[in-house]
């Protein structure tokens, strides 16, 4: 069985949605990157190590899933991330605030 790997991008703060695209995502059968600090008080302090650690992930994968936020929207670092994993030409899924695969790109 070949396995597929793909690295969430989102928005930390929506936590319960990367939860459940993991879920969804590992039940289909992928191999599922997502975020590894949540809420550290030394989040802050430590950005670049996790940006760096992210990055690596997604260089990693097959493809990538981005996660919308409720109005549709993804944050400013999110679409750097996006823009990085383009250029990395890797595959695109979009998932959306409804709980639906809205796109791929």
């Amino acid at each position: 069985m070949v396995m597929i790997v793909v690295t969430l991008i989102g928005s930390s703060k929506q936590r319960a949605t990367f939860d459940l695209v993991n879920e969804k995502l590992t039940r289909l059968g992928y191999l599922v990157f997502s975020l590894g600090v949540w809420d550290a008080p030394d989040k802050e302090a430590i950005r670049s190590l996790l940006e760096s650690v992210h990055k690596g992930k997604m260089r990693l994968s097959d493809c990538i899933a981005v996660i919308h936020k409720e109005d549709g929207s993804i944050g400013e670092h999110a679409q750097e991330e996006l823009e990085y994993a383009k250029k990395l030409g890797k595959a695109i899924l979009h998932y959306n605030s409804v709980g639906e695969w809205c796109g791929v790109g």
